[in-house]
């Protein structure tokens, strides 16, 4: 491996926590980035890998979301480091095609979505390396405040899967030392990456039905499917801006979709995610 130092920004963030994790164990140098404590300039200038691990509330992305990249962006140029990016499935929108990939059109309709897709040409356009590790929502090994653990797995003691949408759709899920594993794989062989490198972690295409199946036979009960009744975020919209944009994005709960797998078999052939019961398992050991 040519490079070993690694800066993580957001290193208590869900992507932040699990690269750094990984990267620790693969022997590198890992300096996770201190807000309101470390100047990123001094950090940068040892850096081969920049992890852009920050996250940012929805009413903050239209209004920060390109600043803070051009900031990355500035960072990584002063040791022409690579930077590693959690990708998501916003930019493409309602795409009709439910297999999503590099060369999916983006359709992006709403502010979200537009502010992911500009932000994702930004990285591309610029002189820096990108390699844009994408998955579909977060399941984490802790609670996280993801929709997994505060939506949808919240009711399993009580046999009761919460979902968001159409219970019959396929929907995209990633879990997060799987997605780190594939970020970390791709960053120790960047050298042999193209400018600007956009890889899918499918993780699970599953309906909710088939989750709440996984999640019976993990725990040995009967696990039933309920709607998550969505008349809290509609009354708390007009004056809660967060509200607003999780309604924006609610198709995605009833709009089947799932990632292209091609890109992550090309890059890491030998590469294995784990099975969807092994994730789920070790996901609701948080509970």
């Amino acid at each position: 491996m040519m490079t070993n130092n690694c800066l993580i920004l957001g290193p208590s963030e869900r992507f932040g926590r699990h690269t750094m994790t990984e990267f620790v164990s693969r022997g590198w140098v890992v300096t996770p980035f201190r807000r309101n404590v470390d100047d990123l300039e001094t950090l940068a200038a040892n850096a081969d890998v920049i992890v852009f691990g920050w996250h940012l509330k929805y009413s903050d992305w239209e209004t920060h979301y390109d600043a803070l990249v051009d900031t990355v962006i500035a960072a990584a140029q002063i040791n022409n480091a690579t930077i590693l990016f959690p990708g998501n499935v916003y930019i493409y929108g309602k795409n009709p095609d439910p297999v999503w990939g590099r060369n999916t059109a983006h359709h992006a309709a709403n502010t979200l979505c537009k502010v992911r897709s500009r932000i994702e040409a930004r990285l591309e356009s610029s002189v820096v390396q990108t390699i844009i590790v994408r998955s579909g929502d977060f399941i984490d090994t802790e609670q996280s405040g993801t929709w997994f653990d505060m939506v949808v797995s919240k009711k399993l003691a009580r046999g009761i899967l919460t979902y968001p949408g159409d219970p019959t759709a396929r929907h995209a899920w990633g879990f997060l030392p799987d997605i780190a594993r594939a970020a970390v794989d791709l960053a120790e062989m960047h050298s042999d990456l193209g400018h600007f490198v956009d890889v899918a972690v499918p993780g699970y295409a599953i309906s909710a039905q088939e989750m709440a199946d996984t999640f019976a036979q993990i725990l040995n009960r009967d696990v039933v499917v309920r709607p998550m009744s969505w008349t809290f975020f509609r009354v708390l919209s007009p004056v809660w801006p967060v509200a607003r944009h999780i309604i924006a994005m609610r198709y995605l709960w009833s709009h089947p979709h799932e990632l292209d797998g091609r890109a992550l078999s090309h890059h890491l052939p030998s590469f294995r995610q784990t099975p969807l019961r092994d994730a789920l398992s070790q996901a609701i050991c948080i509970k």
